[in-house]
């Protein structure tokens, strides 16, 4: 079978500097290269457009903030009816070099041979400004975050990836299902790993390619100095991961005791931005957060919508937009 690798990239108010330089850079490896625009204000999405054909991607212009687990889906929706059999996920300012995503490819195919439940991979993610690298994974009933390369096997099973630099078997989505649009953002590419898992698959980070990321906005260091929080100052933001949090024991299919770790931290966290929130609004966005996710409700902020997760296939190719 012909392997053909496309990449989706959502945009929201991008640098267009660096997007220009991300399509280009990669536009190459990737058959189609999608962005999906997320821009609701018309000179943005003009700016992204003209972005887009210098770099011959293909434009899917949302003209409102559908979220990224929805954007994403379109994307993955416009690259299966393109025949793509992997699928790479991006951001606008993605760190990752020319070679990158066909290097990626390369060490799924090897590593599929001997692992065939593997359907998500990839690369070691770097904090620029930290230096920790962001691969979290299983450690009894925890999720544990690999700070250090020597953390790190050559392929290192992970409890789920980030969603930039990750490459997905584009079959994953029909047995897996696609992303939740009912989370919005936040935690999208988390419950999907943590779904593959729980379904049986494994998701892994290769030591092959190494990708620069900025997690949250400025990090702290912990109460005992030896490790950085990553930690957003939007009560938006606040709002989301906290609800989403508890969406996740909804619609997880975890053993018990795995929940355990994942419930303790999620009210550590919760406790510790009411008690002593980091910016005004945290505390009421949090709270607000627990009540939302408690009532199960999902959705954009101050909507409660509900969604299926499979794929849906069209019968005939969309063109771009």
């Amino acid at each position: 079978m012909t392997r053909q690798l496309a990449g989706v990239v959502v945009t929201y108010y991008p640098d267009l500097q660096r997007l220009e330089a991300t399509l280009a850079r990669l536009g190459p490896e990737l058959t189609p290269l999608v962005v999906v625009d997320n821009s609701d204000d018309p000179d943005v999405a003009r700016a992204v457009e003209s972005c887009c054909r210098e770099a011959g991607a293909l434009l899917l212009a949302m003209k409102s903030n559908i979220g990224i687990a929805a954007a994403q889906n379109r994307g993955i929706r416009e690259s299966l009816q393109c025949n793509a059999t992997h699928v790479l996920f991006l951001d606008d300012d993605s760190e990752l070099t020319a070679g990158a995503p066909t290097a990626l490819l390369v060490a799924f195919d090897s590593l599929r041979v001997t692992r065939p439940n593997v359907v998500a991979m990839g690369p070691m993610v770097k904090d620029r400004r930290t230096g920790e690298f962001l691969t979290f994974a299983w450690r009894g009933r925890h999720i544990r975050q690999l700070r250090t390369a020597d953390d790190h096997d050559d392929f290192t099973d992970s409890a789920f990836l980030l969603g930039s630099g990750a490459v997905v078997l584009a079959e994953a989505f029909e047995t897996v299902g696609l992303f939740r649009e009912e989370y919005f953002i936040d935690h999208v590419d988390k419950e999907w790993g943590l779904r593959a898992g729980a379904s049986g698959f494994t998701s892994v980070v290769t030591s092959s390619v190494t990708l620069l990321h900025s997690l949250g906005d400025t990090p702290v260091r912990d109460a005992s100095g030896s490790a950085a929080l990553y930690t957003h100052r939007s009560p938006v933001r606040d709002y989301y991961l906290t609800r989403n949090a508890f969406l996740l024991f909804r619609d997880l299919d975890l053993p018990r005791i795995r929940f355990v770790g994942m419930f303790r931290l999620l009210a550590e966290q919760s406790v510790r931005k009411v008690v002593h929130p980091a910016h005004p609004g945290q505390r009421r966005a949090v709270l607000r957060g627990v009540a939302d996710g408690l009532r199960g409700r999902s959705g954009p902020l101050g909507r409660t919508v509900t969604g299926k997760v499979g794929v849906e296939r069209s019968p005939t190719r969309r063109g771009a937009s």
